[in-house]
């Protein structure tokens, strides 16, 4: 068992001072090509863009990208409502249900 007292914690934050003042600059619809640097990853960019996002009370939406850029869509912070028949929403459940099973059992 792990020595838990002698463990020790460290939080991190990251600056994101800059990523929050080019959001700044966009607006709700615009769609961004945010070319990545070298060695940086789309993952690790569209994490802080959408901290920043959250700071901002904006919401982001990415769109499919090749590997050297990351694009997004800026979106209304409120979705949009959906409203289903109570028939159609039993047919989704049932079929979640039935693929969640499948799945279980392979």
């Amino acid at each position: 068992m792990p020595n838990f007292d002698a463990a020790t914690i460290h939080k991190t934050t990251e600056d994101l001072t800059e990523v929050l003042s080019f959001l700044r600059t966009v607006s709700v619809g615009e769609q961004v090509v945010l070319p990545l640097s070298t060695g940086e990853r789309s993952n690790r960019a569209m994490r802080s863009l959408n901290a920043a996002a959250k700071q901002l009370s904006l919401r982001l939406a990415r769109r499919k990208s090749a590997d050297t850029e990351v694009i997004f869509k800026v979106m209304p912070v409120a979705k949009r409502p959906v409203s289903i028949t109570a028939e159609a929403k039993a047919e989704r459940v049932a079929k979640a249900k039935a693929t969640r099973s499948r799945k279980a059992g392979a």
